[in-house]
């Protein structure tokens, strides 16, 4: 059986704006999210898959549960700086292992403030 194809919207579409944003996003946009001040996933960009993943049991989409065990120190240690400073923090090179591929990721965590 042949795979699904997702059909293009039409320029006259009523959304058209919107499926085209969601296709650049998935597809050109490196891996991202959005938290609140709990911890909770609010938004996701990009692929993130290689970084988070559903727990096993009850479900919950906080942060230092879902994002891989090797990132989870790093990570909780920029969202701290960030909540002390409210200025940007970046930690790069980071060491990634899965299976037989090694690679070295980034992470920035930027404040948000609602006016």
């Amino acid at each position: 059986m042949p795979g699904r194809v997702q059909s293009i919207p039409r320029k006259g579409d009523q959304d058209f704006g919107k499926e085209i944003e969601k296709i650049m996003l998935s597809r050109f946009v490196f891996p991202g999210i959005v938290i609140d001040n709990n911890l909770i996933i609010v938004q996701f960009f990009g692929n993130t898959s290689s970084y988070l993943s559903p727990v096993t049991g009850k479900a919950t989409l906080n942060v230092l549960k879902m994002v891989r065990e090797d990132l989870v120190v790093e990570l909780r240690g920029l969202i701290q700086a960030v909540q002390k400073s409210i200025k940007p923090a970046v930690s790069r090179d980071i060491i990634v292992r899965e299976k037989k591929l090694v690679r070295s990721v980034s992470i920035e965590v930027l404040p948000y403030h609602t006016t």
